[in-house]
């Protein structure tokens, strides 16, 4: 009579780990096939039932996605601080498209109306939307908030923050089971040819190219249609990270010499310092 041996933890550890690498292979080839079968054959989401609400709306990136998302969804809510500008972009899209977009204008930037804001308005909104679970979340972050930039020390931490806070969100969502209904995309922009950077002139363009902002809110529209977890705007921008990691710190020091990002910043302060003398 044949024996069987009992299976040791040892055996199972064993066979425990095996399965989880076979599973990321598994996962790493299907991403592969996936973007291949996207790029060939693209298939888009249908947003014309859709709401859609875009904060900042009142210009730059803002107001060129609700030009760009009002093709393909006639239902846009735009927000913005700012009550001329938010008309502007009304009209605007209005004029371009034949849509009447819905426009609201916050002041929870006010001190006053501080104490009125939700402690915790992510806590909060997520329970309810997940009764009827379909939508999708897009970060607009930046690859600064990838690599670091002298003397914008403080808009790379935001910028980092809101690449994390998207990342943990997008686990929750998994977490939950709803992954497939509530998608989150981050974009990871640069440098724009908008008034937030206008005055910068890149040392070297082919490194770090001033990208047309139509062409950015373009593409995050695109990145929604097809459910997009992260989206270099620029292409060439996805070694950045991966430079970072594989090489020294000196290294790569260097290489922000050589692009001379340091000066981004002085000359943005610079070129606004001349604007406000010549509006004075």
């Amino acid at each position: 009579m044949t024996q069987y041996r009992h299976r040791t933890p040892q055996f199972e550890s064993i066979v425990e780990h095996a399965m989880f690498i076979f599973t990321l292979f598994l996962c790493c080839f299907w991403e592969i096939v996936h973007r291949i079968l996207q790029t060939i054959s693209p298939v888009y989401k249908d947003l014309s039932s859709d709401v859609i609400l875009i904060t900042g709306a009142g210009n730059g990136i803002g107001r060129l996605m609700c030009l760009e998302f009002a093709k393909f969804c006639p239902n846009i809510v735009a927000v913005d601080k700012n009550e001329k500008s938010l008309v502007e972009t009304s009209e605007l899209v209005h004029k371009e498209t034949g849509v009447q977009i819905k426009v609201y204008l916050i002041q929870a930037f006010l001190p006053s109306m501080l104490n009125k804001m939700s402690e915790n308005p992510i806590s909060n909104n997520v329970p309810v939307k997940f009764r009827h679970p379909r939508g999708h979340i897009v970060c607009i972050s930046s690859i600064a908030g990838l690599i670091p930039l002298a003397g914008g020390a403080d808009y790379c931490a935001s910028k980092a923050a809101a690449i994390l806070l998207s990342e943990s969100v997008e686990l929750e969502l998994l977490r939950l089971g709803v992954d497939n209904e509530v998608h989150v995309t981050r974009v990871l922009p640069f440098l724009l040819n908008t008034d937030m950077f206008r005055g910068v002139t890149p040392k070297h363009p082919l490194l770090f190219p001033i990208v047309d902002a139509g062409y950015c809110a373009s593409r995050i529209v695109q990145s929604v249609r097809l459910n997009e977890r992260v989206v270099y705007v620029t292409a060439r921008y996805r070694i950045l990270p991966i430079l970072k990691m594989l090489f020294p710190t000196k290294m790569i020091h260097c290489l922000y010499e050589y692009a001379n990002t340091g000066a981004y910043v002085d000359q943005l302060k610079l070129y606004r310092k001349k604007i406000d003398g010549a509006n004075r």
